[in-house]
This record gives structure tokens, C-alpha cells and sequence, in this order.
């Protein structure tokens, strides 16, 4: 019997080196894109925010880091605002980008580098468990904390009531150990 695929649910704070973990899981394929995909729950507010900007701003992109830290407010404002119409917005956009890529193609893996809420982690379990393998992970850097009040609240509350697969605590400036660890998380997952 062929096991499911996994999907890597990754918390922490922001900083705290969730992106760089996912290189190394990412970089533990050999080179084959195929094998994974990588996602956020912000990826969807940053596409409707960008369209909010447009008219003004043409070439305004918050994929882009620069223009996110500047306007990050701004961000976390629009998506307070989108959960307070539908706590559950991230997580169904989430979800509908996954089951895309799971219909073209059943084999990749999925690392979502942003799980910061109770509810959309609730959500994903629920709505993906039949096609992955869903796995939490848990990450904190020495020295980095939230980034907003927001933040500590929802990584707080996840810490308090999730039991993390995996936690790892990480020193300040520590990407290669970072990086090594998304790796070995991807063997033990049997991606190569």
C-alpha cells in the first residue's frame, strides 16, 4: 500500500526560520520541484491585497519582502478584517490551492510555512486527512518573538493546545542547522 503524501503545517513566529526550514525540506528532493509544493495562508491575503493597490499602484507586490515589511500593518489589518467576515477564509483558500495541486499531481508533498491559527489548522486536518499525511511542526529562534500582539496570541494559543509532531528550537543566525533539519524531516517522511 502506498502511503499518502505529507503536508507539513509549519508554526512559529514570524522570523523564527519557517521559510528557511522549508528550503531544506525542499532542497532534500534532489532537485525535483515535482515532489513538493510550498504555500501559505498569506499568499491568498497578499493576491487580494495586491488587487486592492493596484489602480495606485501597478507594480506594488506583497510577495515581495521590501514592500510586505513596509505595508505589514496594513496586512495584518486586511486579514483581521477578512476573519472577522469568515474566520475560516485562509484556510478554505488554503485548501482549495492544495487540492489543486494534489489533482495534477497525487505524489507531491505540501509545506505550508504559515500556520498561525488554531481554526485553519482545525480546518486543514479536517478537510486534507483523506488525500495527506498532515504533520505539525513547531519552530523558535533564540531571541525572536512575535512580530505583533496578533501573533503572540495565535502561536500562543496553538502552542497551548496543539501537540506539535515535531518542535525545534533553534540559536539566532542558525539557517544552516535550520536548513538541516527541513532535510531530515523529508528523509523521515521518505522525500527524496
Amino acid at each position: 500500500m502506498r502511503l499518502k503524501p505529507v503536508i507539513i503545517l509549519l508554526t512559529g513566529y514570524a522570523r523564527a526560520g519557517k521559510d528557511t526550514f522549508a528550503d531544506g525540506f525542499e532542497a532534500a528532493n534532489s532537485g525535483s520541484a515535482e515532489r513538493v509544493k510550498r504555500t501559505s495562508f498569506a499568499n491568498s491575503l497578499k493576491t487580494a491585497l495586491g488587487y486592492a493597490v493596484e489602480p495606485f499602484f501597478p507594480n506594488l507586490s506583497y510577495f515581495n519582502e521590501e514592500a510586505k515589511m513596509e505595508d505589514r500593518a496594513l496586512l495584518v489589518e486586511f486579514g483581521r478584517a477578512m476573519r472577522r467576515r469568515d474566520r475560516d477564509v485562509f484556510a478554505r483558500s488554503l485548501v482549495d490551492t492544495v487540492e489543486a495541486a494534489f489533482n495534477f499531481n497525487p505524489l507531491a508533498n505540501v509545506i505550508v510555512t504559515d500556520c498561525r491559527y488554531l481554526n485553519e489548522l482545525r480546518y486543514i486536518k479536517a478537510s486534507l486527512s483523506y488525500h495527506y499525511r498532515v504533520v505539525t511542526v513547531y519552530i523558535e529562534t533564540t531571541g525572536v518573538g512575535a512580530a505583533n500582539e496578533e501573533e503572540g496570541l495565535s502561536i500562543g494559543e496553538m502552542f497551548r493546545e496543539v501537540a506539535f509532531d515535531h518542535q525545534f528550537y533553534f540559536r539566532q543566525n542558525d539557517a544552516q542547522g535550520i536548513k538541516q533539519e527541513g532535510a531530515r524531516i523529508a528523509a523521515l517522511y521518505g522525500i527524496r
